[in-house]
């Protein structure tokens, strides 16, 4: 009988220290892993990158997109798409200095001096065409540079050039007509891009709101 209850307690003692061994070594194992995490340098660990914000970061679309109809007659379509833009009260100014189209192609990367920074494409389901001749004009208060800051509008015209040599149906292949669906690419130095999605109405007029 005594040997028996001596055996009972040796079972009970052995399977103790069995579970109390399993306890500490799971809990090192999390340890170990805790502060081999925290070693690693921060260019080490995975860390997932949105390059591109449906806001364009700092960039804004502020107000309605207008649409102006060709007025060609060998070409019918959109000639020209206007928008402000402005950037958020904590974000870095942008340099809008404009290229001029001497070409008068409607695209600005043929140029052999471009000056600006801002790239503009036209994407729809025929085409994508970048770099895009555009010009800007402050809208409202400004200290009159080509620096969009905070506080102040530029109204983007996209398919001229500061010098009116150019319209859009010079630069894309296929015309933007009526009921096409289109997207306007902005991508600023820092490569922030602002995508303005719209579709041209039913009909087009010689001014449109596509809001």
């Amino acid at each position: 009988m005594l040997k028996r209850v001596i055996y009972q307690i040796y079972r009970d003692l052995k399977a103790t220290s069995r579970l109390t061994i399993a306890i500490i070594l799971v809990a090192s194992l999390g340890m170990a892993a805790l502060l081999a995490d925290t070693a690693l340098a921060p260019e080490e660990r995975a860390v997932t990158v949105f390059s591109r914000l449906e806001d364009g970061g700092g960039l804004q679309l502020r107000g309605t997109v207008l649409a102006l109809k060709g007025d060609t007659l060998d070409k019918g379509g959109v000639a020209e798409i206007i928008f402000v833009v402005a950037i958020a009260e904590d974000g870095e100014p942008v340099n809008f200095t404009m290229t001029g189209d001497s070409t008068g192609d409607g695209t600005l990367s043929d140029e052999p001096m471009p000056l600006h920074t801002v790239v503009i494409s036209y994407i729809d389901q025929y085409q994508r065409v970048d770099d895009l001749a555009w010009k800007f004009t402050e809208y409202g208060p400004g200290d009159g540079d080509n620096l969009l800051e905070a506080g102040e509008n530029f109204r983007i015209t996209v398919g001229a050039d500061n010098y009116g040599r150019s319209n859009l149906l010079d630069g894309i292949r296929v015309p933007l007509e009526a009921n096409t669906a289109f997207t306007i690419e902005v991508r600023t130095p820092n490569g922030e891009v602002l995508d303005i999605r719209r579709t041209t109405p039913n009909r087009l007029d010689t001014v449109m709101n596509l809001n």
